[in-house]
C-alpha cells in the first residue's frame, strides 16, 4: 500500500473527492495510489493545510515518498498541466467547497459546545442554590 493510499484510507477519503479537492483527474489520483506518480509540492501543501486530515502518512520526503519538487511533474506522461495549477478556477472552486464544509463542521461543533456550556451553567446554578440552602440551614 502506497503512502497516498494509506493517507486516503486513514482519513476515509474517496479518490474522486480528493481529485476534486486538488483539482486533478481521477487518473492522476490512481497513479499516485499506484506509486507511478509523485504528488507535487503545491498539492501536498493543499492537503497539509486541511486541519481535518491526519497527514502523517504523507510525511515522507525521500525518493520513495510523496513530497517532491514540481519540476518532476512533467516526466514521460503527457498531460494538460493547466488543470494542476492551484489558481485554476476548478481548484479554487474545490478549495472553496472544502472550506465551506469545514466551516459548517466548525459551526456545528460550536453549536454543540454552546449547548454543553448552557447545560453546565444550569448545573452550576442548581449547585449554587443547594449551597445557599445548606448555608442558610447551618446559619439558623
Amino acid at each position: 500500500m502506497s503512502n497516498f493510499e494509506k493517507f486516503l484510507k486513514d482519513n476515509k477519503i474517496r479518490k474522486q473527492d480528493i481529485a476534486v479537492f486538488l483539482g486533478v483527474s481521477k487518473a492522476f489520483i490512481t497513479q499516485l495510489s499506484q506509486g507511478t506518480r509523485k504528488l507535487p509540492e503545491e498539492k501536498y501543501s493543499l492537503i497539509k493545510a486541511n486541519e481535518a486530515w491526519d497527514c502523517s502518512a504523507l510525511d515522507v520526503k525521500d525518493n520513495s515518498g510523496i513530497l517532491i519538487n514540481s519540476s518532476t511533474i512533467s516526466g514521460d506522461i503527457h498531460q494538460d498541466n493547466r488543470k494542476y495549477f492551484s489558481d485554476s478556477p476548478d481548484v479554487l472552486r474545490a478549495q472553496i467547497e472544502q472550506l465551506e464544509r469545514l466551516i459548517e463542521e466548525k459551526e456545528s461543533r460550536i453549536a454543540e459546545k454552546d449547548k454543553q456550556i448552557a447545560e453546565k451553567d444550569k448545573q452550576i446554578a442548581e449547585k449554587d442554590k443547594q449551597i445557599a440552602a445548606l448555608i442558610a440551614a447551618i446559619s439558623k
